[in-house]
């Protein structure tokens, strides 16, 4: 009848013990930036394989952020060019509908205003014809 296959012994080890760490695994570490493993006590920059490493994380970092900001004042003002590009309309539209009824109603000239323009067109009549 069937029969189960049997595991090798190295299969065996490799999965009743851990993998066993070695001396020197506590003196090495991934670079922050390009992940590659360094010796810690040949780096002079904790965390990072070299300088040009740790310059070059703080330099991207630097670009990132400066991209960042310009996409964020970009968004706004796409944003504010929007409520404006909205709001303007209803304004137009309210603006109108005051004048309409104002254009539409008789004026009437007021007497003060009467009185005036006689008195300049007097003047101007008499230093013409003079």
């Amino acid at each position: 009848m069937g029969s189960t296959p049997t595991k090798s012994s190295t299969e065996e080890v490799a999965v009743s013990t851990p993998r066993r760490l070695a001396h020197w695994d506590s003196k090495r570490e991934k670079c922050a930036n390009c992940e590659l493993i360094y010796l810690k006590t040949l780096s002079q920059h904790l965390g990072f394989c070299s300088v040009d490493c740790k310059s070059n994380m703080t330099y991207l970092e630097k670009v990132n952020r400066t991209i960042r900001a310009m996409k964020d004042a970009v968004d706004e003002r796409q944003q504010h060019q929007e409520q404006a590009a909205r709001a303007e309309p209803a304004a137009y539209q309210e603006l109108h509908q005051v004048e309409e009824p104002i254009a539409k109603q008789p004026r009437e000239a007021s007497p003060k205003l009467v009185r005036c323009c006689a008195v300049f067109v007097k003047q101007f009549v008499s230093r013409a014809f003079d």
